[in-house]
């Protein structure tokens, strides 16, 4: 089996069960030590492993089976200095049941796609990550819960 690339190594620390002290050190070691993750869904910026290890923990204390899978992945981008770019979209799933981000646990299954751009350093740690989707995830219908209003009655 090949190794994994960084999108993969990153999805599958999102996803580690259980999600404990050793998941959350694993995903932070990802990371450089001045690493920005900006989350455009809640307009939040964490900068710095101690904080990005928050980020994972308070979303995993949330979302405890949370997992994320790639769906796509772009070409690679060769940035200066050594760097990459790496454009994925993402599968996400997990059920809402802790307090998060000012939001009360729904308790309700989710499913939803993201967009994610990670930039690495020239040694392959993380420099930089964008993440989009929708920050209503737990709220959003299946396409098999959409009506259009003339099925209302």
């Amino acid at each position: 089996m090949p190794d994994q690339t960084l999108p993969e190594k990153w999805a599958a620390a999102w996803s580690a069960q259980p999600p404990d002290d050793a998941a959350s050190l694993a995903w932070q070691h990802l990371y450089t030590e001045k690493a920005v993750y900006t989350d455009h869904a809640f307009q939040i910026i964490r900068e710095g492993q101690v904080t990005l290890r928050k980020h994972f923990e308070i979303w995993r204390t949330a979302m405890p089976d949370f997992r994320l899978t790639i769906a796509d992945a772009f070409p690679v981008e060769t940035l200066s200095d050594g760097r990459t770019r790496y454009s994925i979209r993402t599968h996400n799933t997990g059920t809402f049941v802790g307090d998060f981000s000012r939001r009360e646990p729904s308790g309700k299954k989710f499913y939803f796609r993201g967009v994610v751009d990670i930039v690495a350093d020239k040694d392959g740690l993380i420099e930089s990550v964008e993440e989009w989707y929708c920050s209503n995830f737990d709220a959003t219908n299946g396409q098999g819960e959409f009506n259009f209003r003339s099925d209302d009655g």
